[in-house]
């Protein structure tokens, strides 16, 4: 419990100014901050829920390589971004900005994007304005690509850990689809690195999950998957019990055996599309939201 609290703690302390822009130079994006409880090497980010790996590398004081440990997309290089902060003002020269800590601050004077092609998005991307140099939140239309923290990828938990998935007595339900369109789905547990997923409605072939389980701010597990016409889709889904079913959290003492706060998996793809499953896992109450 101190461990969850403690990275939670460190995640919002980088976003804790979260209403102000930062001026983050190349050397700034580069720089570790002083997180507590966030291993950093300079030049590796990972993603917050896909926990993908990216290593940044310079090019010049408005370039940065980015390229994808885990073969998500192809090299690339983005853009750094530099804008004044209010354009109609006096002081509307880069070489006026005021550099932001690992925080933001009251007193930015300049905003920071970044711009990219990603491959698997198959477009540029760019990302939101920086809050802090150590978070970067690309956006594909509305909604978001992936965010990016500049720590190295959290240490993975115990195979122990594993939240166990039945095929053969749970279902889950795509939220949203209702009846004869509903799309219904099963999770079978292969081992501590991998699931089933079965399409009870044929909305995609057969196919096998890759899976991380890590500690953090909340026990989370990325999925990786081939699934609506066999596009990549990342998933997560926010542990609320170690080792129950369907990862929700174990029977209250003194009460009927009744599993509640059920997390739901919410998936993503490269290109926007998303779909978020809650499970119908008996008896159960209060599921999770996927709105993360």
């Amino acid at each position: 419990m101190l461990q969850t609290v403690s990275l939670l703690l460190a995640l919002c302390s980088i976003r804790a100014s979260a209403q102000a822009p930062a001026y983050c130079p190349v050397e700034q994006i580069f720089s570790c901050k002083d997180v507590k409880d966030l291993k950093c090497s300079p030049k590796i980010w990972h993603g917050i829920d896909s926990l993908d790996v990216f290593e940044l590398a310079y090019l010049n004081e408005t370039a940065i390589k980015i390229r994808s440990l885990n073969d998500t997309f192809k090299d690339t290089v983005a853009r750094v971004v530099v804008k004044p902060r209010y354009p109609e003002g006096d002081d509307t020269n880069p070489l006026h900005c005021i550099k932001a800590p690992p925080i933001s601050t009251r007193y930015s004077n300049c905003t920071t994007h970044l711009e990219a092609y990603f491959s698997d998005a198959g477009q540029i991307l760019s990302s939101a304005i920086m809050d802090s140099c150590g978070i970067i939140s690309w956006m594909n239309g509305f909604g978001t690509y992936g965010s990016w923290v500049h720590a190295d990828e959290p240490t993975p938990a115990p195979a122990a850990d594993m939240c166990k998935f039945n095929a053969d007595t749970e279902v889950y339900h795509e939220v949203g689809t209702l009846g004869k369109t509903a799309k219904y789905f099963t999770v079978g547990t292969i081992n501590s690195t991998a699931v089933a997923i079965k399409s009870l409605n044929g909305s995609f072939p057969d196919t096998t999950a890759s899976l991380k389980i890590v500690h953090g701010a909340q026990e989370k597990i990325a999925f990786t998957a081939h699934l609506f016409e066999g596009a990549t889709f990342h998933g997560i889904m926010r542990s609320n019990g170690a080792g129950t079913p369907n990862c929700c959290e174990t029977p209250r003492k003194g009460k009927s055996p009744t599993y509640w706060n059920c997390p739901n998996i919410n998936w993503w793809s490269a290109d926007g599309k998303r779909s978020c499953w809650e499970t119908t896992v008996l008896p159960h109450e209060n599921e999770g939201s996927c709105n993360e």
